[in-house]
């Protein structure tokens, strides 16, 4: 019935599909809260008869109204329900097999429109001789999973991949403006990242993988091993993220710089970063391949940033001594004039 339903009317009927369920197990939900008020036991409940009594069932056994009883309604959680008398208004059941008897009555005060069967994950045999006044409603476990992912899990997904589009574009946009920043502060350097790429890959991904996978997590933990250290930590954190930074946006400038000019262009740094940062970020969108590429460029960006701050230091060391050197010959010599 449910499944005709469905496929006549799929927009108004998917409503009733996701309701119902809810609507079952919210109702038996409050009968298990309110159900020691309502009776002691099931058997109890079902003995004392009386239009007026609700009977209650959970877990195992059966419940039998017997021939000649009249009961207001049935809530069963599991086990086994056979009617054989009458039951003036709804028999719900969660995971219970349900069995009408000849001569059982269900929603003898119903009317034709009104709800007087609902079952969720369990079974019904109606035999010859019962009546259902009213509609019945029994969804299969599959229907019930159905209506849980329809109702629940979908909405969620929904407001959780909302929420990954949101933050990826944020990321990117804050990426983005690093870029730019670093860019047009920092082109020399950047560039000089860029040409420790181009000039030693290889080394360079190697030390990059060594600092990721060594350095960086070694000197964390001595750090927080320590008292001392542990002051330390929040220094040492932004001494990573801006080595990485730095090599990430000089990665990003190398790459939009080299796909500008196969295209036969030439564009400034700035823009080659900003190129570089919209393919990245967009080849990270990709399954699988895309996590492979961003932890194969951090690798790349420790590395590269790192190894060209070592050829900065020591080109720059070399200077010094080289000056250092000159100045003295400079004294010496004009000491000899003088002497002279």
């Amino acid at each position: 019935m449910l499944d005709s339903l469905v496929a006549t009317a799929p927009g108004l009927h998917r409503r009733r599909f996701v309701v119902a369920p809810i609507l079952a197990i919210a109702t038996v939900g409050l009968v298990l809260a309110l159900g020691p008020a309502a009776s002691a036991s099931a058997a109890t409940s079902a003995s004392a008869g009386g239009a007026r009594s609700i009977v209650t069932h959970y877990g195992g056994g059966t419940l039998t109204i017997a021939a000649g009883q009249t009961v207001s309604s049935v809530f069963a959680v599991g086990g086994k329900v056979v009617i054989a008398g009458t039951v003036r208004h709804t028999v719900v059941g969660v995971g219970t097999r349900v069995v009408l008897e000849p001569g059982a009555v269900v929603g003898a005060a119903h009317t034709s429109g009104d709800t007087s069967l609902a079952l969720v994950g369990g079974s019904l045999t109606k035999q010859t001789g019962a009546v259902v006044t009213g509609r019945s409603t029994t969804l299969s476990s599959s229907q019930v999973t159905a209506a849980w992912q329809a109702a629940v899990v979908a909405p969620i997904s929904h407001v959780f991949g909302t929420l990954s589009l949101i933050i990826w574009v944020a990321l990117t946009i804050l990426y983005a403006l690093l870029a730019v920043a670093l860019a047009a502060l920092a082109p020399r350097q950047l560039a000089a990242v860029g040409q420790r790429i181009n000039a030693r890959l290889l080394p360079t991904f190697g030390w990059g993988l060594l600092i990721t996978v060594v350095i960086v997590p070694v000197v964390t933990l001595l750090l927080v091993a320590s008292i001392i250290g542990l002051l330390a930590l929040a220094p040492w954190g932004v001494v990573v993220l801006a080595v990485y930074a730095v090599g990430a946006v000089a990665i990003a400038a190398l790459l939009g710089e080299a796909l500008t000019r196969r295209l036969g262009g030439r564009v400034g740094i700035v823009l080659a970063a900003l190129i570089g940062v919209v393919v990245i970020r967009l080849v990270e969108l990709i399954p699988y391949v895309g996590s492979v590429v961003s932890a194969l460029l951090a690798i790349l960006a420790f590395g590269a940033a790192a190894m060209a701050f070592w050829d900065w230091r020591r080109g720059s060391g070399g200077a010094a001594s080289v000056r250092l050197s000159g100045a003295r010959r400079a004294d010496q010599d004009t000491g000899q004039q003088r002497a002279a």
